[in-house]
Protein backbone atom coordinates (compact mmCIF):
# COMPACT_ATOMS: atom_id res chain seq x y z
CA UNK A 1 0.00 0.00 0.00
CA UNK A 2 3.18 2.47 0.78
CA UNK A 3 4.05 1.91 -2.17
CA UNK A 4 1.10 2.23 -4.15
CA UNK A 5 0.97 5.47 -2.36
CA UNK A 6 4.43 6.58 -3.23
CA UNK A 7 3.45 6.46 -7.29
CA UNK A 8 0.14 8.29 -7.01
CA UNK A 9 2.01 10.96 -5.58
CA UNK A 10 4.68 10.72 -8.22
CA UNK A 11 1.29 10.28 -10.73
CA UNK A 12 0.29 13.51 -8.91
CA UNK A 13 2.85 16.02 -9.45
CA UNK A 14 3.92 14.88 -12.72
CA UNK A 15 0.68 15.71 -13.82
CA UNK A 16 0.61 19.20 -11.72
CA UNK A 17 4.08 20.08 -13.07
CA UNK A 18 2.90 19.49 -16.13
CA UNK A 19 -0.26 21.30 -15.93
CA UNK A 20 1.71 24.10 -14.43
CA UNK A 21 4.43 24.70 -17.05
CA UNK A 22 2.79 26.73 -19.89
CA UNK A 23 2.09 29.55 -17.55
CA UNK A 24 5.29 29.28 -15.96
CA UNK A 25 7.48 28.97 -19.09
CA UNK A 26 5.47 31.96 -20.19
CA UNK A 27 6.15 33.84 -17.08
CA UNK A 28 9.60 33.19 -16.87
CA UNK A 29 10.13 34.05 -20.83
CA UNK A 30 8.01 37.41 -20.69
CA UNK A 31 9.95 38.44 -17.64
CA UNK A 32 13.17 37.49 -19.28
CA UNK A 33 12.18 39.63 -22.47
CA UNK A 34 10.85 42.30 -20.28
CA UNK A 35 14.78 41.93 -18.31
CA UNK A 36 16.78 41.95 -21.55
CA UNK A 37 14.78 44.50 -23.00
CA UNK A 38 15.88 47.11 -20.04
CA UNK A 39 19.23 45.98 -19.92
CA UNK A 40 19.37 47.56 -23.65
CA UNK A 41 17.60 50.70 -22.99
CA UNK A 42 20.19 51.20 -19.92
CA UNK A 43 23.22 50.68 -22.39
CA UNK A 44 21.52 53.15 -24.39
CA UNK A 45 20.72 55.49 -21.68
CA UNK A 46 24.29 55.22 -20.40
CA UNK A 47 25.52 56.46 -23.57
CA UNK A 48 23.62 59.24 -23.60
CA UNK A 49 25.08 59.79 -20.13
CA UNK A 50 28.32 59.64 -21.34
CA UNK A 51 27.29 62.13 -24.79
CA UNK A 52 25.78 64.61 -22.06
CA UNK A 53 28.48 64.68 -19.88
CA UNK A 54 31.31 65.55 -22.89
CA UNK A 55 28.62 67.70 -24.03
CA UNK A 56 28.62 69.77 -20.57
CA UNK A 57 32.46 69.37 -20.44
CA UNK A 58 32.60 71.23 -24.08
CA UNK A 59 30.28 73.70 -23.00
CA UNK A 60 32.66 74.87 -19.56
CA UNK A 61 35.83 75.05 -21.64
CA UNK A 62 34.24 77.64 -24.15
CA UNK A 63 32.53 79.26 -21.02
CA UNK A 64 36.15 79.95 -19.76
CA UNK A 65 37.09 80.46 -23.16
CA UNK A 66 34.79 83.16 -23.56
CA UNK A 67 35.04 84.50 -19.52
CA UNK A 68 38.60 85.12 -20.02
CA UNK A 69 38.15 87.30 -23.49
CA UNK A 70 35.45 89.02 -21.96
CA UNK A 71 37.81 89.92 -19.05
CA UNK A 72 40.11 90.93 -21.55
CA UNK A 73 38.04 93.46 -23.66
CA UNK A 74 36.71 94.85 -20.14
CA UNK A 75 40.35 95.38 -19.24
CA UNK A 76 41.05 97.03 -22.63
CA UNK A 77 37.83 99.22 -22.60
CA UNK A 78 39.06 100.39 -19.32
CA UNK A 79 42.17 100.78 -20.72
CA UNK A 80 40.26 102.77 -23.45
CA UNK A 81 38.53 105.04 -21.50
CA UNK A 82 41.40 106.08 -19.15
CA UNK A 83 42.93 107.34 -22.50
CA UNK A 84 39.90 109.12 -23.54
CA UNK A 85 39.74 111.17 -19.58
CA UNK A 86 43.38 112.02 -20.18
CA UNK A 87 43.57 113.04 -23.75
CA UNK A 88 43.75 116.80 -24.83
CA UNK A 89 40.39 118.43 -26.53
CA UNK A 90 42.37 119.42 -29.34
CA UNK A 91 43.42 116.42 -31.04
CA UNK A 92 40.30 115.55 -32.89
CA UNK A 93 41.57 112.74 -34.78
CA UNK A 94 42.44 110.90 -31.80
CA UNK A 95 39.59 111.61 -30.14
CA UNK A 96 37.72 110.03 -32.97
CA UNK A 97 40.01 106.86 -33.59
CA UNK A 98 39.84 106.56 -29.60
CA UNK A 99 36.46 106.38 -29.63
CA UNK A 100 35.63 104.17 -32.53
CA UNK A 101 37.68 101.90 -30.00
CA UNK A 102 36.01 102.36 -27.62
CA UNK A 103 32.77 101.88 -29.12
CA UNK A 104 34.18 98.44 -31.02
CA UNK A 105 35.10 97.19 -27.22
CA UNK A 106 32.13 97.77 -25.99
CA UNK A 107 30.13 95.98 -28.75
CA UNK A 108 32.49 92.80 -28.03
CA UNK A 109 31.49 93.27 -24.24
CA UNK A 110 28.30 92.79 -25.28
CA UNK A 111 29.04 90.07 -27.65
CA UNK A 112 31.17 88.10 -24.81
CA UNK A 113 27.88 88.71 -22.51
CA UNK A 114 25.44 87.37 -24.70
CA UNK A 115 27.30 84.32 -25.06
CA UNK A 116 28.46 83.66 -22.00
CA UNK A 117 24.75 83.78 -20.92
CA UNK A 118 24.00 81.52 -23.59
CA UNK A 119 26.30 79.06 -22.71
CA UNK A 120 25.17 79.20 -19.03
CA UNK A 121 21.50 78.38 -20.11
CA UNK A 122 22.93 75.89 -22.38
CA UNK A 123 25.00 73.88 -19.56
CA UNK A 124 22.10 74.46 -17.18
CA UNK A 125 20.06 72.71 -19.78
CA UNK A 126 22.62 69.91 -20.16
CA UNK A 127 22.77 69.43 -16.67
CA UNK A 128 18.99 69.18 -16.46
CA UNK A 129 19.12 66.52 -19.05
CA UNK A 130 21.84 64.58 -17.48
CA UNK A 131 20.24 64.41 -14.19
CA UNK A 132 17.04 62.99 -15.40
CA UNK A 133 18.60 61.07 -17.40
CA UNK A 134 20.63 59.66 -14.48
CA UNK A 135 17.74 59.63 -12.71
CA UNK A 136 15.58 57.48 -15.27
CA UNK A 137 18.80 54.58 -15.55
CA UNK A 138 18.97 54.11 -11.94
CA UNK A 139 15.16 53.67 -11.17
CA UNK A 140 15.47 51.31 -14.65
CA UNK A 141 18.82 49.62 -13.10
CA UNK A 142 16.25 48.99 -9.75
CA UNK A 143 13.42 47.88 -11.41
CA UNK A 144 16.06 45.42 -13.56
CA UNK A 145 17.63 44.19 -10.41
CA UNK A 146 14.03 43.35 -8.78
CA UNK A 147 13.47 41.70 -11.80
CA UNK A 148 16.72 39.17 -12.08
CA UNK A 149 16.51 38.51 -8.29
CA UNK A 150 12.71 37.43 -9.03
CA UNK A 151 13.89 35.20 -12.08
CA UNK A 152 16.89 33.73 -10.00
CA UNK A 153 13.89 32.56 -7.64
CA UNK A 154 11.69 31.34 -10.21
CA UNK A 155 14.75 29.61 -11.97
CA UNK A 156 15.98 28.08 -8.29
CA UNK A 157 12.09 26.38 -8.58
CA UNK A 158 12.56 25.41 -11.66
CA UNK A 159 15.18 23.41 -10.86
CA UNK A 160 14.17 22.09 -7.73
CA UNK A 161 10.97 20.97 -9.98
CA UNK A 162 13.29 19.52 -12.80
CA UNK A 163 15.81 17.61 -10.13
CA UNK A 164 12.23 16.06 -8.79
CA UNK A 165 11.01 15.24 -11.52
CA UNK A 166 14.18 13.31 -12.91
CA UNK A 167 14.05 11.38 -9.01
CA UNK A 168 10.35 10.44 -9.76
CA UNK A 169 11.48 9.34 -13.50
CA UNK A 170 14.05 6.94 -11.99
CA UNK A 171 11.72 5.85 -9.58
CA UNK A 172 9.11 4.82 -12.78
CA UNK A 173 11.83 3.49 -13.83
CA UNK A 174 12.31 1.44 -11.21
CA UNK A 175 8.59 0.36 -10.96
CA UNK A 176 9.00 -0.39 -15.12
CA UNK A 177 10.91 -2.86 -14.13
CA UNK A 178 9.17 -4.84 -11.31
CA UNK A 179 6.22 -4.70 -12.79
CA UNK A 180 8.06 -6.63 -15.72
CA UNK A 181 9.57 -9.17 -13.47
CA UNK A 182 5.55 -9.68 -12.02
CA UNK A 183 4.41 -10.08 -15.82
CA UNK A 184 7.07 -12.27 -17.01
CA UNK A 185 6.52 -14.81 -13.85
CA UNK A 186 2.62 -14.92 -13.85
CA UNK A 187 3.13 -15.49 -17.47
CA UNK A 188 5.16 -18.61 -16.73
CA UNK A 189 1.93 -20.02 -14.65
CA UNK A 190 -0.40 -19.09 -17.40
CA UNK A 191 -0.74 -22.58 -18.54
CA UNK A 192 -0.91 -24.33 -14.59
CA UNK A 193 -4.67 -24.75 -12.51
CA UNK A 194 -4.69 -20.80 -12.20
CA UNK A 195 -3.57 -20.16 -15.79
CA UNK A 196 -7.09 -17.84 -16.63
CA UNK A 197 -6.35 -15.90 -13.12
CA UNK A 198 -2.57 -15.54 -13.89
CA UNK A 199 -2.83 -14.45 -17.59
CA UNK A 200 -5.55 -11.97 -16.27
CA UNK A 201 -3.46 -10.86 -13.91
CA UNK A 202 -0.02 -10.53 -16.21
CA UNK A 203 -2.55 -8.46 -18.80
CA UNK A 204 -2.98 -5.95 -15.76
CA UNK A 205 0.86 -5.72 -15.34
CA UNK A 206 1.66 -5.00 -19.06
CA UNK A 207 -1.34 -2.26 -18.82
CA UNK A 208 0.41 -0.87 -15.93
CA UNK A 209 3.51 -1.26 -17.24
CA UNK A 210 2.26 1.28 -20.12
CA UNK A 211 0.78 4.05 -17.78
CA UNK A 212 4.42 3.33 -15.92
CA UNK A 213 6.49 4.22 -18.97
CA UNK A 214 3.65 6.87 -19.87
CA UNK A 215 4.33 8.77 -17.24
CA UNK A 216 8.72 8.04 -17.08
CA UNK A 217 8.43 9.95 -20.51
CA UNK A 218 6.26 12.85 -19.52
CA UNK A 219 8.84 12.96 -16.37
CA UNK A 220 12.34 12.74 -18.37
CA UNK A 221 10.43 15.51 -21.19
CA UNK A 222 9.00 18.20 -18.32
CA UNK A 223 12.52 17.37 -16.60
CA UNK A 224 14.58 18.71 -19.30
CA UNK A 225 11.94 21.42 -20.49
CA UNK A 226 12.19 22.93 -16.18
CA UNK A 227 15.66 22.30 -16.34
CA UNK A 228 15.87 24.59 -19.44
CA UNK A 229 13.38 26.88 -17.63
CA UNK A 230 16.08 27.00 -14.75
CA UNK A 231 19.16 28.16 -17.03
CA UNK A 232 20.72 24.62 -17.90
CA UNK A 233 20.81 25.03 -21.69
CA UNK A 234 23.88 27.38 -21.96
CA UNK A 235 22.08 29.81 -23.97
CA UNK A 236 22.35 33.36 -23.24
CA UNK A 237 19.13 33.76 -25.65
CA UNK A 238 15.72 33.53 -24.17
CA UNK A 239 14.14 33.76 -26.95
CA UNK A 240 16.05 30.89 -27.99
CA UNK A 241 15.26 28.98 -24.61
CA UNK A 242 12.01 29.57 -25.73
CA UNK A 243 11.79 27.98 -29.14
CA UNK A 244 13.59 24.98 -27.88
CA UNK A 245 10.68 24.66 -24.51
CA UNK A 246 8.06 24.84 -27.54
CA UNK A 247 9.30 22.46 -29.88
CA UNK A 248 9.82 20.22 -27.00
CA UNK A 249 6.66 20.21 -26.00
CA UNK A 250 5.24 19.82 -29.41
CA UNK A 251 7.41 17.32 -30.63
CA UNK A 252 5.90 15.56 -33.83
CA UNK A 253 7.56 12.20 -33.22
CA UNK A 254 7.89 11.23 -29.49
CA UNK A 255 9.97 8.65 -30.35
CA UNK A 256 13.05 11.60 -31.43
CA UNK A 257 11.75 13.45 -28.12
CA UNK A 258 12.58 10.72 -25.79
CA UNK A 259 16.02 10.15 -27.73
CA UNK A 260 16.42 13.73 -27.30
CA UNK A 261 15.81 13.34 -23.24
CA UNK A 262 17.85 10.25 -23.07
CA UNK A 263 20.52 12.85 -24.47
CA UNK A 264 19.85 15.75 -23.26
CA UNK A 265 22.62 15.73 -20.23
CA UNK A 266 25.27 15.29 -23.10
CA UNK A 267 24.61 18.83 -25.12
CA UNK A 268 27.36 20.73 -25.15
CA UNK A 269 27.31 24.30 -26.33
CA UNK A 270 30.50 25.45 -26.60
CA UNK A 271 29.96 28.78 -28.10
CA UNK A 272 26.27 30.27 -28.59
CA UNK A 273 27.48 33.54 -30.10
CA UNK A 274 29.40 31.66 -33.00
CA UNK A 275 29.62 33.82 -35.99
CA UNK A 276 31.18 30.96 -38.30
CA UNK A 277 29.03 28.36 -39.99
CA UNK A 278 26.92 26.08 -37.07
CA UNK A 279 28.28 22.40 -36.59
CA UNK A 280 28.84 19.80 -34.35
CA UNK A 281 32.74 18.75 -33.65
CA UNK A 282 32.62 14.99 -32.94
CA UNK A 283 35.83 15.22 -31.80
CA UNK A 284 34.97 17.72 -28.99
CA UNK A 285 31.25 16.84 -28.69
CA UNK A 286 30.24 19.75 -28.50
CA UNK A 287 27.90 22.42 -31.00
CA UNK A 288 28.86 25.93 -32.01
CA UNK A 289 26.17 27.99 -33.20
CA UNK A 290 24.71 31.39 -32.98
CA UNK A 291 21.57 31.05 -30.14
CA UNK A 292 20.27 34.76 -31.52
CA UNK A 293 19.99 34.07 -34.85
CA UNK A 294 18.64 30.49 -34.73
CA UNK A 295 15.81 32.15 -32.75
CA UNK A 296 14.87 34.13 -35.70
CA UNK A 297 15.81 30.89 -37.98
CA UNK A 298 13.16 31.40 -41.24
CA UNK A 299 13.81 27.67 -41.44
CA UNK A 300 12.03 27.30 -38.17
CA UNK A 301 13.30 28.65 -34.73
CA UNK A 302 15.61 26.34 -33.11
CA UNK A 303 16.09 24.30 -36.57
CA UNK A 304 19.83 24.61 -36.43
CA UNK A 305 19.83 23.20 -33.18
CA UNK A 306 18.04 20.24 -33.16
CA UNK A 307 19.93 19.90 -36.45
CA UNK A 308 23.52 19.62 -34.72
CA UNK A 309 21.58 17.88 -32.04
CA UNK A 310 20.60 15.57 -34.37
CA UNK A 311 24.63 15.50 -35.35
CA UNK A 312 25.48 14.61 -31.74
CA UNK A 313 23.07 12.24 -30.98
CA UNK A 314 23.94 9.93 -33.89
CA UNK A 315 27.43 10.00 -33.10
CA UNK A 316 27.20 9.25 -29.59
CA UNK A 317 24.30 6.54 -29.87
CA UNK A 318 26.18 4.11 -32.75
CA UNK A 319 27.86 1.27 -31.38
CA UNK A 320 31.64 2.29 -32.67
CA UNK A 321 30.27 4.49 -35.61
CA UNK A 322 27.51 6.78 -36.57
CA UNK A 323 24.03 5.23 -36.17
CA UNK A 324 23.07 6.57 -39.23
CA UNK A 325 26.08 4.55 -40.76
CA UNK A 326 23.45 1.39 -40.98
CA UNK A 327 23.57 0.64 -44.93
CA UNK A 328 19.77 0.12 -44.72
CA UNK A 329 19.16 3.63 -44.11
CA UNK A 330 21.67 4.35 -47.27
CA UNK A 331 19.62 1.88 -49.05
CA UNK A 332 16.35 3.34 -48.05
CA UNK A 333 17.52 6.68 -48.70
CA UNK A 334 18.97 6.56 -51.89
CA UNK A 335 15.72 4.29 -53.11
CA UNK A 336 13.29 7.11 -52.17
CA UNK A 337 15.38 9.45 -54.05
CA UNK A 338 15.34 7.15 -57.48
CA UNK A 339 11.39 6.53 -56.70
CA UNK A 340 10.82 10.05 -56.73
CA UNK A 341 13.11 10.74 -60.21
CA UNK A 342 11.38 8.17 -62.07
CA UNK A 343 7.95 8.97 -61.10
CA UNK A 344 8.85 12.70 -62.38
CA UNK A 345 9.93 11.26 -65.73
CA UNK A 346 7.05 9.06 -66.05
CA UNK A 347 4.84 11.59 -65.25
CA UNK A 348 6.42 14.03 -67.61
CA UNK A 349 7.58 12.04 -70.11
CA UNK A 350 10.87 13.10 -69.68
CA UNK A 351 15.06 12.64 -69.49
CA UNK A 352 16.51 12.18 -65.66
CA UNK A 353 18.18 15.83 -66.55
CA UNK A 354 14.82 17.32 -67.48
CA UNK A 355 13.89 15.79 -64.09
CA UNK A 356 16.21 16.97 -62.52
CA UNK A 357 15.25 20.51 -63.27
CA UNK A 358 11.50 19.73 -62.91
CA UNK A 359 12.19 18.70 -58.66
CA UNK A 360 14.83 21.43 -58.53
CA UNK A 361 12.01 23.80 -59.22
CA UNK A 362 9.62 21.39 -56.87
CA UNK A 363 12.36 21.72 -54.16
CA UNK A 364 12.61 25.91 -53.91
CA UNK A 365 11.66 27.35 -50.97
CA UNK A 366 12.62 27.47 -47.21
CA UNK A 367 10.02 24.98 -46.43
CA UNK A 368 12.00 22.45 -48.28
CA UNK A 369 15.18 23.64 -46.94
CA UNK A 370 15.72 19.46 -45.18
CA UNK A 371 14.43 18.03 -48.65
CA UNK A 372 16.66 19.74 -50.85
CA UNK A 373 19.75 19.66 -48.92
CA UNK A 374 19.22 15.16 -49.21
CA UNK A 375 18.13 15.65 -53.03
CA UNK A 376 21.76 17.11 -53.30
CA UNK A 377 23.33 14.42 -51.39
CA UNK A 378 22.61 11.73 -53.42
CA UNK A 379 22.60 13.84 -57.05
CA UNK A 380 26.04 15.37 -56.53
CA UNK A 381 23.76 18.92 -56.23
CA UNK A 382 22.24 18.35 -59.60
CA UNK A 383 18.97 17.70 -58.41
CA UNK A 384 18.36 20.28 -54.99
CA UNK A 385 16.26 24.06 -54.36
CA UNK A 386 17.32 26.79 -52.41
CA UNK A 387 19.38 24.96 -50.12
CA UNK A 388 22.33 22.57 -50.21
CA UNK A 389 26.31 21.64 -49.13
CA UNK A 390 28.58 22.54 -51.82
CA UNK A 391 29.72 19.14 -53.83
CA UNK A 392 33.02 19.29 -52.53
CA UNK A 393 31.16 18.55 -48.60
CA UNK A 394 29.75 15.05 -50.13
CA UNK A 395 32.51 13.93 -51.90
CA UNK A 396 34.71 14.55 -48.95
CA UNK A 397 33.15 11.79 -46.80
CA UNK A 398 30.62 8.87 -48.28
CA UNK A 399 28.93 8.73 -45.67
CA UNK A 400 27.93 12.47 -45.45
CA UNK A 401 24.77 11.94 -47.00
CA UNK A 402 23.34 9.67 -44.02
CA UNK A 403 24.80 12.05 -41.67
CA UNK A 404 23.04 14.91 -42.73
CA UNK A 405 20.03 12.94 -43.87
CA UNK A 406 19.53 11.81 -39.83
CA UNK A 407 20.13 15.67 -38.65
CA UNK A 408 17.52 16.35 -41.02
CA UNK A 409 15.10 14.13 -39.89
CA UNK A 410 15.62 14.29 -35.75
CA UNK A 411 14.90 18.03 -36.74
CA UNK A 412 12.10 17.61 -38.61
CA UNK A 413 10.62 14.83 -35.61
CA UNK A 414 10.70 17.74 -32.78
CA UNK A 415 9.19 20.26 -35.85
CA UNK A 416 5.93 21.69 -36.84
CA UNK A 417 3.82 18.71 -38.29
CA UNK A 418 3.75 20.20 -41.70
CA UNK A 419 7.65 19.85 -41.68
CA UNK A 420 7.36 16.06 -40.67
CA UNK A 421 4.68 14.94 -42.89
CA UNK A 422 7.12 16.66 -45.83
CA UNK A 423 9.68 14.95 -44.99
CA UNK A 424 7.77 11.00 -44.75
CA UNK A 425 6.13 12.19 -48.20
CA UNK A 426 9.50 12.00 -49.98
CA UNK A 427 11.49 9.59 -47.80
CA UNK A 428 9.05 6.82 -46.62
CA UNK A 429 11.14 4.21 -46.93
CA UNK A 430 14.06 6.16 -45.28
CA UNK A 431 12.28 7.58 -42.39
CA UNK A 432 10.65 4.11 -41.78
CA UNK A 433 14.30 2.85 -41.56
CA UNK A 434 15.09 6.07 -39.36
CA UNK A 435 12.39 5.29 -36.33
CA UNK A 436 13.89 1.88 -36.30
CA UNK A 437 17.66 3.63 -35.65
CA UNK A 438 16.01 6.34 -33.00
CA UNK A 439 14.78 3.21 -31.27
CA UNK A 440 17.79 1.74 -30.69
CA UNK A 441 19.53 5.32 -29.77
Amino acid sequence: MAAGNSISSVFDFINQVKHLYPQTASDINTKQNSLDDIHRYVEKLHAYLVDLSSRAQSILSERSRVSVLLENEESRLAQLQSRERQSSSDDDDDDDDLQSEIQEAEESIRYLRDREEELSQSFDRTMDSYNETKARRDSLTHTAAQLESDLRAKRGKCGTIATKLSQDADILGNEVQAVKRQASALHSIASMRFGASASQAAGSRSSREQELLQYESDARTHAQLYQMLAGGDNSSSAQHRQAITQRLSGASNPLARNLYNKHAASVQIENDHYEGTAHYNPSTGSINLHAGADAQNPKGAGTTYFHEVGHMIDHKSGSGGWLSSDPQYGNALKADVESHISNTMAKNNCSRAEAFDIISDELTGTENHSISDMFGSMTNGQCQGDWGHSRNYWQNDSTAFQKESFAHMFEASIGSPEKLQRIQRYFPRAYSVFESLIRRG
